[in-house]
């Protein structure tokens, strides 16, 4: 039975930091060249200069690798550090946000799709071009779009470079400006073809990564229960609360 000073950690591993070794660096660098080599394959494939279709992909990509880039997008590397402090601090009750999500899918397949897709446009703001007659609140609706993705991805950003300068030499800025430049050239470069493609391979790593952490977890406490039981008297089961 563990006991409550079990469930606290000590200040010896709060203290003890663990560098990234030579082959994860080596990993890394492979994987942040292999961003740049997708970003590159699906710029010289599509290379026709068409303008609709380096924002949509010709219309003609792999649902599953559509998929794959939506569920990246959704569940990204921001969703995984942040989730896991909340749950930690105050409990599964986050997971009460995924009732809000299904009937919010339900909502954009039944009803939004059908209506928005066969119109053939590039982003929301042309249909509020069309459905309203005005060019001003298209323009109106991108600048607050821009600002919007602007400060929700330097979050985005800064989390992940946050992180991986916790565990290697290099500081939050230097991993803010390499990050930031690598999505920038391949994604420059492939257009949606290049996120899709980056997508499929950065999310397979992400989802592969967790569930082997939690697969060590569990087999170094004592298996799925153990791990149940602790979060139990943790006081972190919470459903609907």
């Amino acid at each position: 039975m563990s006991t409550s000073a079990d469930l606290q950690p000590t200040a010896t591993s709060l203290t003890t930091i663990s560098y990234f070794s030579t082959v994860d660096y080596a990993i890394f660098t492979v994987l942040l060249v292999a961003s740049l080599v997708a970003g590159t394959f699906a710029g010289w494939r599509s290379s026709s200069g068409d303008t609709k279709d380096f924002l949509t992909g010709g219309k003609s990509m792999n649902p599953v690798a559509i998929t794959m880039s939506l569920l990246g997008g959704v569940v990204s590397a921001l969703s995984v550090l942040g989730n896991t402090t909340e749950i930690y601090l105050y409990g599964t009750q986050l997971w009460m946000n995924l009732l809000g999500c299904v009937w919010g899918s339900l909502v954009v397949v039944h009803l939004l799709l059908p209506t928005i897709y066969p119109l053939g446009l590039s982003s929301m703001n042309q249909y509020l071009q069309l459905r309203f007659e005005s060019q001003l609140l298209k323009k109106l609706a991108s600048i607050t779009q821009i600002v919007h993705s602007a400060m929700y991805l330097g979050i985005c950003l800064y989390a992940p470079s946050l992180t991986l300068s916790s565990v290697t030499r290099l500081s939050a800025g230097v991993s803010i400006i390499v990050l930031g430049v690598v999505c920038s050239v391949y994604i420059s470069l492939g257009g949606v073809r290049a996120v899709v493609y980056t997508d499929v391979l950065q999310t397979t790593i992400m989802f592969v990564g967790v569930l082997s952490v939690v697969v060590q977890v569990c087999i170094e406490l004592g298996g799925i229960g153990e791990v149940w039981q602790r979060a139990g008297q943790g006081g972190r089961l919470e459903f609907f609360k």
